[in-house]
């Protein structure tokens, strides 16, 4: 069986978009797989970028002005049909897409392309049952057709409020595709997609949580627990909290910063951030921080997870959250809100500790509540690590993919001897 991956990248995100799992398929199975991307970043010879001419910024700046000027999302990407003349997509007995509300496909071609091969489709937001963003977050008016878009300024943001037409034009094209296999990582995604007005239809939809390495994301021994702390200039008392530094609405930092604003107490509290610099300068006057920007291998994303004592991942907006469950598979109790796939993915109460959504009094006291339990924090992260072992295991999870894309490629095969006879 011959399968293709489609997303718009390769390496970002490349444990969910399609990456890793060409590479687990052409390495362990006896199938074989290519990935077509809008933009290459590996060396990977099996993802094979849809144009090489070396213009692909070019090309998706100029996307993106016609996008934000007209305010219609996806409507003007041309590559539907680049790709379908593709012999990596000729070739190909199933055909997976990812990421592809990011210029890469077009929604009028959806039917076209989807129909042309055996397609499954993983939806990693609730972009598809919107009118135009990516998280509603409060608002539900997705499910009242998106008519008086109240926050046109969400990604991805419109000019003007067109999203009522989108979220139309969305159930004119599912109409059409409503026979596609659905894959989400949580119960909370394949809750809002049975229960949305655009896509309560659709019958195939599978349940298969995202795994991980658990040999690689674990907890270390002290000796080199101390050491990690040792080169980021934490001592062995300090109680480490890890966090992602990103101003991107969703993830929290606004509340992360108000919570730690308000914390009292007599112990070292120290912060570690991940990804942007310069974000929490206004908490340097009552913590030490270490800020050590953008991580680009898991080896020393794993190293922060064993510096820290507390990962906080308080997302106001949340599909799955990768970051949770590398954190649990390294022992260590994280912090999120409620409202979210969150709670699900870090099975609280036992496991993860909820606060309540977008807010800070409450996030404050949840992270109180961590500096001042030493064992809770134990008997937490060593409970984290047993459901990581349980529940996220990425063999698993390949396993899981492996046989959905052979009973896709077999049901289309006996569809296909039905229609000719």
């Amino acid at each position: 069986m011959k399968i293709l991956e489609i997303n718009n990248t390769d390496i970002p995100g490349k444990r969910f978009n399609g990456f890793d799992l060409q590479k687990m398929i052409n390495s362990t199975t006896r199938h074989t797989a290519k990935q077509i991307v809008f933009d290459k970043i590996s060396n990977d010879e099996n993802v094979i970028p849809i144009i090489s001419c070396g213009h692909t910024n070019n090309v998706r700046a100029i996307l993106s002005s016609h996008r934000k000027n007209s305010s219609l999302q996806m409507f003007y990407s041309p590559w539907t049909y680049k790709i379908m003349g593709m012999k990596e997509f000729y070739q190909a007995n199933v055909v997976h897409y990812h990421l592809i509300h990011n210029d890469i496909l077009s929604l009028a071609s959806l039917p076209d392309i989807f129909l042309q091969k055996p397609a499954i489709w993983t939806i990693h937001d609730p972009w598809a049952i919107t009118g135009h963003c990516i998280y509603p977050r409060e608002c539900k008016k997705y499910n009242r057709e998106c008519k008086k878009c109240p926050h046109l300024d969400y990604l991805f943001p419109l000019k003007d409020d067109n999203a009522h037409f989108l979220w139309e034009c969305k159930k004119n094209v599912y109409q059409k595709i409503k026979d596609v296999d659905i894959i989400v990582a949580s119960k909370y995604m394949e809750n809002l997609i049975r229960s949305s007005e655009l896509m309560k239809d659709f019958e195939n939809i599978h349940y298969i949580p995202f795994g991980i390495d658990l040999e690689k994301f674990k907890a270390c021994d002290n000796k080199k627990r101390e050491k990690i702390r040792e080169k980021l200039g934490f001592k062995n008392d300090d109680i480490v909290i890890l966090f992602r530094s990103q101003d991107t609405g969703v993830k929290g930092l606004e509340y992360i910063k108000k919570a730690l604003k308000k914390i009292k107490t007599n112990k070292h509290v120290c912060l570690l951030t991940c990804n942007d610099k310069g974000l929490i300068n206004d908490l340097k006057n009552k913590y030490k921080v270490v800020e050590v920007g953008w991580i680009n291998s898991d080896d020393e994303m794993i190293k922060l997870y064993n510096a820290c004592d507390i990962f906080l991942m308080p997302s106001t907006a949340e599909a799955f959250g990768l970051m949770a469950i590398e954190a649990m598979s390294c022992s260590k109790p994280v912090i999120v809100f409620d409202n979210t796939s969150l709670p699900e993915i870090t099975f609280a109460p036992e496991c993860g500790v909820t606060a309540k959504w977008c807010d800070y009094d409450s996030l404050a006291e949840k992270i109180m509540f961590l500096i001042d339990n030493e064992q809770e924090r134990i008997n937490r992260g060593n409970l984290g690590r047993e459901y990581a072992i349980k529940n996220y295991d990425i063999n698993d999870y390949n396993k899981k993919m492996i046989k959905l894309y052979e009973d896709v490629y077999r049901k289309s095969k006996l569809k296909k001897k039905q229609g000719e006879k």
